[in-house]
């Protein structure tokens, strides 16, 4: 029987609120002047402290993504995080994202998380950032080389949360922000949040149009978020309803010679992708007997329709047209207790995780840019596939104190997986493949942190932390992949002053069966998701800032990443000693914001990238070992505030540097050796105004 959960987790929340007794107050409300406080989520429960942040976490201010000027939430992390971004292939604000030298996998060994709440998708596509309201984002938490043991699966490089503004008491409050920028981009943004003594309510929405850089590259985006929150002295209840509409161009790459003659041209005048995607999220907590439990539940659907070039089979050229279908329905109760034993001061979460998904891919082959605008499944050309995977996982995390300098943390995640997959190949292509599989897996956390004096802390972690390849990745295979799995170090160091910080970390992530997807000149004759042959991470990341009045704001940052095989051979290819693809060696940083007067901001930012291997490049060789070199990047922006409203004119790529941050090698066929590129867009201009009421 379909367990809705939706339904129990409200009943759930219900009956606990009202075991509580919880009265039409307002407290729980966070309060006007709470800017200035850090709430972390690193238990996935709120703390008023900053002593309660998870070892090693990064913190993002709601104040310093207003001063840096950044635009949507990718872009704060990108200037103010530290965090590699490279083109997305929609066009789109929702940039793959790469914590710790994934490459083209950045995103499925990350997690993203919105107030705490899974966004990272099995489907494969970068989290959905661009519909999240930049004045919404009260703060963002990036923990780096950690989180499996609360947050689940492929987190090895990290997690990212993003946490939005709840409503004040009494509060009423408008955002509307319009903007155009180059490439015939239009940009609409509202907000707003209306709360009593008892009951907020927000509401955000967001329209994006855009001709973008290339060539048959319009992007239409449409986003909506609704939430309804019920506050008592006891507990919270709280409901979030969000919607995206996205229909996208697909300009795809250019051979070296063809970005020589025009960067902008495209040889696809057909291809497209569009979703359609909803969101539903119910969450509650309350306190009973000094612990305090919470719950979240959820249910995702997403559809996507894609039009794409394919390849040569048997001397004729097919396109291939699919409709992706996809429904998740998930729940995670959870609770904490604080309590004092021994002398030591302890914090114990413990919590459940289930998640069902089901997934259907039906596509065709249709020959000679014929645009197929129906799908449904070809006896002779096409495929009908449909999965389902049910997780299941419970964790408990301690985090103890001990006198006012010694922090230890410890945790044991353990997750089992059921994958289900039909996948019936058209009589003009392969084999049928079938099969019923679990798996299970292990993940351990062990982290200390010591307030060394003088503003030092010095903190480690270590741990293991692992991948559960979906039904998605084990497509086209008669049994699914092995677990990926890594053991992970990190330690760091951190010294705080007056005007002062900076921070230092060293890591190390060894990868077995690590998962990822080798192209058809590897792997004939489509290509393949794979383990690949043992992995290694390892790495420096440097941060400071200086803030020497209270006008002045600077901040940089450094990256050094050697990503590489361990051992081993992809097919018959050696890989040993050999570098992981599109991972940049090292990355560096600056941005500096300069408050001239109330009224005026002046914020500009540089980053450098370093050179890396191209994609499909597994022997590092292909191409005369030809690379995709370093570029950077220079943007400024103004801002001007004149009673409820603020202008602001900003540039992107201010010198306007031709570059790419991403380009391949193509290794077999008729083309071998040749390099193909997305091409970055080039200088952007960008007008905006901003009202607040």
């Amino acid at each position: 029987m379909q367990l809705n959960y939706l339904v129990v987790a409200a009943r759930a929340a219900a009956g606990l609120l009202a075991v509580s007794g919880m009265p039409a107050q307002s407290a729980g409300i966070a309060n006007a002047g709470d800017d200035a406080h850090v709430i972390v989520t690193a238990t996935r429960f709120q703390s008023e402290a900053e002593s309660s942040a998870a070892i090693g976490t990064q913190i993002i201010s709601s104040a310093s993504i207003r001063a840096s000027g950044a635009v949507t939430v990718v872009d704060a992390l990108k200037r103010l995080g530290g965090v590699h971004a490279r083109i997305s292939f929609f066009g789109t604000p929702d940039e793959p994202l790469d914590l710790r030298g994934f490459g083209i996998t950045g995103d499925q060994n990350a997690v993203v998380l919105l107030d705490g709440v899974r966004l990272s998708e099995n489907e494969l596509a970068s989290a959905r950032l661009a519909g999240i309201p930049i004045d919404t984002v009260e703060r963002i938490e990036i923990l780096r080389g950690g989180g499996t043991v609360l947050y689940g699966p492929g987190a090895t490089a990290g997690v990212i949360n993003i946490i939005t503004r709840a409503p004040v008491a009494g509060q009423r409050q408008a955002d509307l922000r319009l903007a155009a920028a180059s490439g015939r981009t239009s940009d609409a943004r509202a907000s707003g949040a209306i709360a009593g003594d008892s009951v907020g309510v927000t509401f955000a929405s967001t329209r994006t149009d855009s001709q973008n850089y290339r060539d048959n590259n319009a992007t239409r985006q449409h986003n909506t978020t609704a939430a309804v929150r019920w506050f008592g002295t006891a507990g919270e209840l709280g409901l979030r309803v969000a919607s995206e509409r996205l229909t996208a161009r697909l300009p795809g790459a250019l051979f070296e010679d063809e970005v020589r003659t025009n960067r902008r041209q495209s040889f696809l005048p057909l291809d497209y992708a569009d979703t359609d995607a909803n969101r539903y999220t119910l969450h509650g907590k309350t306190r009973i007997a000094g612990i305090e439990f919470a719950m979240d539940a959820f249910r995702r659907e997403r559809v996507t329709r894609a039009y794409l070039p394919g390849r040569a089979f048997g001397g004729a050229f097919f396109d291939f047209f699919s409709r992706t279908s996809a429904h998740e329905n998930g729940v995670s109760p959870r609770a904490r207790a604080e309590f004092t034993l021994a002398a030591t001061s302890h914090t114990l979460v413990g919590g459940f995780d289930e998640s069902r998904w089901r997934y259907r891919n039906i596509s065709n082959s249709v020959a000679n840019d014929t645009l197929l605008e129906s799908a449904t499944f070809d006896a002779f050309s096409g495929t009908d596939e449909a999965g389902t995977q049910r997780n299941r996982a419970w964790y408990i995390k301690d985090e103890i104190g001990i006198g006012n300098s010694l922090r230890l943390s410890a945790g044991l995640r353990r997750e089992s997986a059921r994958l289900e997959m039909s996948q019936p190949f058209s009589s003009g292509f392969g084999q049928n493949y079938a099969y019923a599989a679990e798996r299970s897996a292990m993940g351990r956390e062990l982290a200390a942190s010591f307030a060394a004096g003088g503003g030092w802390t010095i903190f480690a972690h270590g741990g293991t932390s692992f991948r559960i390849a979906n039904v998605d990745e084990n497509r086209g295979r008669s049994g699914p992949l092995d677990i990926q799995s890594s053991r992970d170090i990190n330690a760091g160091a951190r010294w705080r002053s007056a005007r002062w910080q900076a921070e230092a970390r060293l890591f190390r992530s060894r990868l077995e069966n690590e998962i990822a997807f080798v192209s058809a000149a590897v792997i004939p004759p489509f290509g393949q998701n794979i383990n690949l042959p043992p992995t290694e991470r390892s790495g420096l990341e440097l941060d400071a800032r200086w803030i020497p009045d209270a006008g002045l704001d600077l901040s940089a940052g450094y990256q050094w990443v050697d990503a590489r095989f361990r051992s081993g051979a992809i097919n018959g290819l050696e890989v040993a000693g050999r570098r992981i693809p599109v991972v940049p060696r090292q990355r560096a940083w600056v941005r500096v914001t300069w408050r001239i007067d109330a009224a005026q901001t002046l914020n500009a930012g540089a980053r450098w990238v370093g050179e890396q291997v191209l994609d499909n490049d597994w022997t590092n060789g292909a191409a005369g070992g030809r690379r995709l070199g370093a570029y950077q990047t220079f943007d400024v922006r103004y801002a001007v505030r004149r009673g409820p409203a603020e202008f602001a004119l900003a540039v992107d790529n201010l010198f306007n540097s031709a570059f790419a941050s991403y380009a391949g090698v193509v290794t077999a066929g008729a083309s071998a050796g040749r390099l193909f590129f997305y091409p970055d867009a080039l200088r952007t201009l960008r007008a905006s105004i901003g009202l607040r009421f």
